[in-house]
């Protein structure tokens, strides 16, 4: 790990420290000085509701150890459709410590729109891979465009039945939540293998792995999902409109602020960092910016 990413973790770490001494009023505080980004280059971890979120993890780690959009584990993982046709893998993920599931797109969104989206570059080269980049607002319209036919539960977890049939039910999409990108974060067991990790190297498997690729081939790249982003250029005229291909992936999450909620919202970030990947919630940015779409299913459970 290189000297920057020693020093970044470190104030990260203490700014973790000196949150839990702080009083609410004081967290509170804080969380308004988060910084509000409209246009231009800016990468830190966000600061929310006195907590810094962030994960780190060495590439060679990932080799072999995370879904592959070929490998053998491709029996884990749903499917499902855009109503143009187009179709992505999605794989389970439970909440740590609950027994509630969710599933995420493994695959960049790539569905047109007639506004509020662009093919990184402008090359059309670039959309099987990396899929579209969206503004904000174009894609929290587009979410309703993906479903997943999905079994009812109980509050229980257990499957919801009618006379011994599992009852399913058509769910559409949505922009991750802070739960979600925790859980993502956390989770050390895959889909339906809660013991794999050990089998296959030693440590534990995450679905931050999995959220990095779908793409991830055993040589440990993840660049379908470092897709890139579009800077605001229409108020920022010199800037450079595309950005970062291959090496960031920055994806639109549901989470805001009071008093910004229609105009900015948290990207959630992942970087390549040399000998690692890093991923965190940036900055507030405005809701022009392009980031990549990864939506997320819930199931229904009843109360």
């Amino acid at each position: 790990m290189n000297r920057n990413i020693l020093n970044f973790l470190g104030i990260v770490l203490f700014a973790s420290v000196m949150l839990s001494a702080c009083t609410k009023d004081e967290q509170l505080d804080v969380k308004q000085q988060v910084k509000v980004v409209d246009q231009g280059l800016v990468s830190e971890p966000a600061i929310i509701d006195g907590e810094s979120i962030m994960f780190q993890i060495n590439k060679n780690r990932t080799k072999g150890a995370v879904i592959d959009e070929t490998g053998f584990w491709d029996n884990q993982i749903s499917t499902i459709n855009d109503d143009e046709g187009n179709t992505y893998k999605v794989l389970r993920v439970q909440k740590p410590g609950t027994n509630r599931y969710f599933w995420i797109m493994i695959q960049n969104f790539k569905r047109s729109a007639t506004s509020g989206s662009w093919i990184y570059g402008n090359n059309p080269a670039n959309l099987t891979t990396h899929g579209r980049l969206y503004n904000y607002t174009t894609a929290d319209n587009l979410k309703t465009k993906v479903k997943m036919y999905l079994p009812m539960y109980n509050n229980d977890g257990t499957e919801y039945k009618v006379n011994g049939n599992t009852v399913m039910t058509w769910r559409t999409g949505h922009l991750p939540n802070m739960d979600e990108i925790n859980a993502l974060l956390e989770t050390t067991s895959i889909g339906n293998l809660p013991s794999i990790g050990t089998t296959v190297w030693q440590g534990s498997l995450f679905y931050y792995d999995a959220f990095l690729g779908g793409d991830i081939q055993y040589t440990g790249t993840a660049d379908a999902t470092l897709s890139g982003w579009r800077d605001r250029i229409e108020i920022a005229p010199g800037n450079t409109e595309f950005n970062h291909l291959h090496l960031w992936g920055r994806f639109w999450s549901s989470i805001s602020e009071p008093g910004f909620t229609t105009t900015h919202h948290y990207p959630f970030e992942i970087k390549d960092e040399s000998t690692d990947y890093v991923a965190y919630i940036n900055a507030l940015h405005n809701n022009g910016f392009g980031f990549a779409v990864r939506y997320v299913i819930d199931p229904y459970y009843r109360p």
